[in-house]
Formats: structure tokens, C-alpha cells, sequence
């Protein structure tokens, strides 16, 4: 397996992006818990075009402290929206979360949270070919990390990590693998 998710995105060269259009809903949902994360069940009709491929929305999960890093750092958190087009390929839209105590939203795992709060406005981005972050590992996968952060409530990502943290994978070798950004 040479194609492993996540990756330090440092190394990321500016390229003519590809096309990314969000029709995601504005839910607000409560999670589940998954043991090993808090994930979100989407129900059908939420997409994202990339690249001129549509692929719906299954669900988005968190990880702490995030998976991706770029230059060794990284942010307090990870969302990863997970999504698949009609022939079973995946697309993970990835957000980095920062802590701030100004976030509006959920303060408590048990609060149902706005998925709207999850997207940031640009869709300016780094994209790689890569694997899922949780078993079985597989290769194949389109990810797509959004430059912007989106901010949560610190009291919400302090209860998360004590109850899932740390559940991020750790970075992996990006072997011969372009990571465009744009």
C-alpha cells in the first residue's frame, strides 16, 4: 500500500484548481457514537461535484487532533466529509477546526450541530489521491482539504477529545504522490 491517508500537505504545488461545488443541505443533526468517533448520518440528496464527478454525501465524523498536518502542524480538530458517487468511488472533503470562543453551535456532544457551520466559504483547496484513515485502509480515495478553518466552541471539541481523542491516524509517507492546491 503506497497511497496512505493523511499526509503533511506542505509540499502542495499551485495548480489551476479542479471545479468543487457544494449541494449540501443546511441539516442540523445530531451524532452517533461510533466508539471510536461521533459521526452523522446524512440522508440522501447532499452532494459535491469535483472535478465533474458527483459524488452524495453518506456522512461527516471528527478527528482530534486533525489527521492532515501541512509543515508538521496541526489544528485542533479534523471534520471529514465523506461521500461517494454512483460507481462506490470515494471523495473525503476534509475541514480543519480551530478552537474559538466566539463559535456559535453545539456546546455539548449531545447538541445537534449545523452542518453549515462545518463549511467554510471558499472553496480553495488541496487535493490528493490517497486511502481512507480508519480500516480497512483502502486506496482510491479523492481527497479534498479546504484551505479555510472553520471555528467550534472549545467546551465541544474538549468534549470530544475526552471521550474519542486522540483518533487521528497518524501521517504517512507521500511517496511519489502530487498534491495540487488551488
Amino acid at each position: 500500500m503506497s497511497s496512505q491517508s493523511p499526509i503533511d500537505l506542505g509540499s502542495a504545488i499551485e495548480h489551476e484548481p479542479e471545479a468543487l461545488t457544494f449541494q449540501y443541505h443546511k441539516s442540523v443533526m445530531h451524532g452517533q457514537d461510533r466508539g471510536t468517533t461521533l459521526a452523522f448520518p446524512v440522508a440522501g440528496g447532499s452532494s459535491v461535484t469535483y472535478a465533474g464527478d458527483r459524488y452524495e454525501l453518506k456522512e461527516f465524523h471528527f478527528h482530534t487532533p486533525s489527521e492532515h498536518v501541512i509543515h508538521g502542524e496541526y489544528a485542533a480538530a479534523e471534520v471529514h466529509f465523506v461521500n461517494e458517487d454512483a460507481e462506490g468511488n470515494t471523495a473525503v472533503v476534509a475541514v480543519f477546526v480551530e478552537e474559538s470562543d466566539g463559535a456559535s453551535g453545539s456546546r455539548g456532544l449531545d447538541q445537534a450541530i449545523a452542518m453549515k457551520a462545518l463549511l467554510p466559504q471558499s472553496t480553495t483547496h488541496c487535493a490528493y489521491e490517497g486511502s481512507l484513515t480508519t480500516p480497512p485502509y483502502t486506496e482510491g480515495v479523492q481527497w479534498i482539504v479546504l484551505s479555510d478553518r472553520v471555528a467550534l466552541n472549545p467546551d465541544w471539541l474538549g468534549a470530544f477529545h475526552d471521550r474519542y481523542g486522540p483518533n487521528n491516524r497518524a501521517v504517512q509517507p507521500l511517496g511519489g504522490r502530487t498534491i495540487t492546491h488551488g
